[in-house]
Formats: C-alpha cells, sequence, structure tokens
C-alpha cells in the first residue's frame, strides 16, 4: 500500500535552496514483522546514543501519587506536583535544552489569534535546529532516512524539513 511521506522532500531536492517539489512515496514492507524488528533495534540505538536524555532518580524524580484511573475522570486527585526533582542545570548546560527553551516564549497559546514571528525567533529556531542536527541522535536518524531511500540531498535539506515539520506556521481555528 502506498504511502505519501515526506511530503515535498522527496529524491529531487538536492539543494536547500530549491523548491521541494515533489511527493516521495514508498510501499510498506510486506513483512511487517521484519520492518517492527528493525525499527525497534533502531530505537534502542538511538536511546543508547542520546548524549542529552535525562536519567531519571539523577536528573529528575517524579512523585507518581494517585492513579487517574477511569479517563473520564477529569479531577486530579494528586495534591503534589508531578516532579518532585528536576536538576534545572540541565536547560542552562546542554545546547539543545538551551536552544529549546529559548523557543518556549515564541507561541501564543490563543487559538484563532495571528501571531508575529520576528527575525529573533525566526533564528532561535534555526539555531535549535541547527544544535539537533549536531547529536548522534540527529545524525543516525539522516543516515537512516538516506540509506532507506526516504529523503535525499545533504543534511541541510534534513533539518528544513525538520524546521517545516515543527515550526511552519498554519492557523488554527475554534
Amino acid at each position: 500500500m502506498p504511502c505519501k511521506w515526506f511530503r515535498n522532500y522527496g529524491p529531487n531536492l538536492h539543494s536547500a535552496e530549491e523548491t521541494p517539489s515533489t511527493v516521495m512515496e514508498f510501499s510498506i514492507d510486506s513483512n511487517p514483522n521484519k520492518e517492527n524488528k528493525e525499527l525497534s533495534e533502531f530505537y534502542t540505538k538511538l536511546y543508547k546514543a542520546d548524549e542529552n536524555k535525562v536519567r531519571p532518580g539523577i536528573d529528575y524524580k517524579l512523585n507518581l501519587q494517585a492513579n487517574l484511573g477511569n479517563t473520564r475522570n477529569l479531577v486530579d486527585s494528586s495534591t503534589k506536583p508531578l516532579f518532585q526533582y528536576v536538576n534545572e542545570d540541565i536547560f542552562r548546560n546542554r545546547p539543545t535544552f538551551a536552544k529549546f527553551v529559548a523557543l518556549l516564549d515564541n507561541y501564543n497559546p490563543q487559538v484563532g489569534v495571528t501571531e508575529i514571528v520576528t527575525a529573533q525567533q525566526q533564528k532561535e529556531e534555526d539555531d535549535f535546529i541547527n544544535e539537533l542536527l549536531k547529536t548522534e541522535v540527529m545524525k543516525m536518524t539522516y543516515n537512516l532516512l538516506i540509506r532507506k531511500q526516504k529523503l535525499s540531498g545533504n543534511i541541510k535539506i534534513f533539518g528544513k524539513f525538520l524546521k517545516d515539520l515543527w515550526f511552519k506556521r498554519y492557523e488554527r481555528r475554534r
């Protein structure tokens, strides 16, 4: 069954300056167990390679408290915060976290309100993407997508894809 994937970032896109123009299609592997096993192994490798992951009990500690139970129950019966401890140095000392934190004030949570995007906000988005692309996790992901022929071109194209995926503005309505 063909699926559209990485819309506009197909095999004919070779330069970050080019206008994306193709839709990449692929077929789902006829052996889902093989595909699932391969993905599972890849995720495990990503997890092991992630130099930015936070460690439970060291970088943070949860206070799990009450079980919500019925998902229709909208009342939080936990009286204390979920996080008992968070090492806040992580947000300052790890480059990807620091770049992410800089993004947090860039968005208006109000539905239907047009956001004004400043040059500074665009720079923060670019800085975040560029920092992510330096990580082993993103290098491994990029290499997998190239190897599987889901993406072609250089890592800048992958960065543009990520920026569009995560930061391209769209209209929200009530």
